[in-house]
């Protein structure tokens, strides 16, 4: 990867072939910024130089693992299962990044868990959660706000993410090192659906248990 104490930001265009399929892999301008790789679309032949690019926003569905959204954590964080194949594909764009290494690539997976993450506005609860249900998930102007108590383990959920991989850092006698890896930086979580289960946590020592 990129050096850290290069000018200018760096640029490596990664074209992908088209498969079958409603996702096909995009076409990806990974441009190095202080230790990190950031995806954009690769510029256009008849694009003004003046025109600012943003950054490619990618989503994925799932089932929601775990969640830590309120404030004061050092991050807010998601877990979902989002599947053996969503997984694959998002390691295929990682893997196109320049000067990619598999060998000890800290991964933001854990089987078929993936970690979303966000270290913004910490100090308060996680705020981009919204209501996906019945609605067109494109559509922001229909999506009403929820709240982190509104996401449970189980429900289904549409999550907004970046992808940020990150450079590798050698040890040195008074710094620790470590491997190259990726962030999935959270950008919002929509509700899909509840949980089909439902659970008592009452103590069992508490219920009755003869007709009175």
């Amino acid at each position: 990867m990129a050096s850290e104490s290069s000018s200018k930001p760096s640029s490596s265009i990664t074209e992908f072939p088209t498969r079958p399929g409603p996702s096909p892999l995009p076409n990806i301008d990974w441009i190095s910024n202080k230790g990190r790789y950031y995806a954009f679309k690769p510029k256009l032949p008849d694009a003004n130089d003046d025109d600012t690019q943003d950054i490619l926003e990618f989503e994925a569905t799932g089932t929601l693992t775990r969640a830590f959204l309120q404030a004061g954590a050092k991050s807010h964080t998601i877990i979902a299962n989002i599947g053996r194949s969503e997984i694959d594909r998002i390691k295929s764009i990682i893997r196109s990044v320049p000067n990619f290494q598999e060998r000890g690539y800290r991964w933001p997976f854990d089987g078929m868990d993936a970690k979303f993450t966000s270290k913004e506005n910490l100090e308060d609860p996680y705020e981009d959660i919204w209501d996906a249900r019945h609605i067109n998930l494109h559509d922001i102007d229909a999506r009403l706000p929820l709240s982190a108590d509104d996401l449970e383990e189980g429900c289904k959920v549409f999550v907004e993410y970046t992808i940020s991989p990150y450079s590798g850092k050698k040890a040195t006698p008074n710094v620790e090192g470590f491997n190259a890896g990726a962030t999935l930086q959270l950008l919002s979580v929509g509700l899909l659906g509840r949980s089909d289960r439902r659970f008592d946590f009452e103590s069992p020592r508490k219920k009755r248990r003869m007709a009175s």
